[in-house]
């Protein structure tokens, strides 16, 4: 397994690339294809952390690379996020049901939420996000001594 690796799955070219930056600066390692036949490929052979994987791909759709994925043995466990502009209910059921850890909508997500979830899914911490000092970080302090 590749730790703190992402498998983008995504057929629009700007929003993969949008993705697969936001998910370098966080400090994965990713892999970015844009179709069904490649995912299946690359999860087998690098078996990423988690998936982001798009519902409308051209040939094989998400729901069925995400069958695929679950009769894996290397794939089986590997949290896989549904990211797609559909809302059909019926697909959102038959990717829950397939075992898709989230069901996102494009429309209702940002890269950084996406991030925050997917460390939650692997088991890294969420980014401090109150100012608060972490267990392993010292506070600054910001006194320069001219009380």
């Amino acid at each position: 397994m590749a730790p703190n690796s992402v498998l983008i799955v995504e057929d629009e070219a700007g929003l993969r690339e949008l993705y697969e930056d936001e998910l370098k600066k966080a400090g994965f390692l990713v892999f970015a294809v844009g179709n069904g036949e490649e995912a299946l490929s690359v999860a087998a052979e690098r078996q990423p952390s988690a998936i982001i994987l798009d519902i409308m791909l051209p040939g094989m759709s998400g729901l069925d690379v995400l069958a695929k994925l679950r009769a894996t043995e290397a794939t089986k466990a590997t949290p896989v996020f549904l990211l797609t502009a559909l809302e059909e209910t019926d697909d959102r059921a038959r990717g829950i049901s397939l075992g898709a850890s989230e069901y996102l909508a494009k429309t209702e997500v940002s890269p950084a939420l996406v991030i925050e979830k997917i460390k939650a899914a692997i088991g890294q911490p969420a980014p401090n996000t109150d100012n608060q000092p972490t267990p392993n970080t010292e506070p600054v302090n910001n006194d320069n001594g001219s009380s």
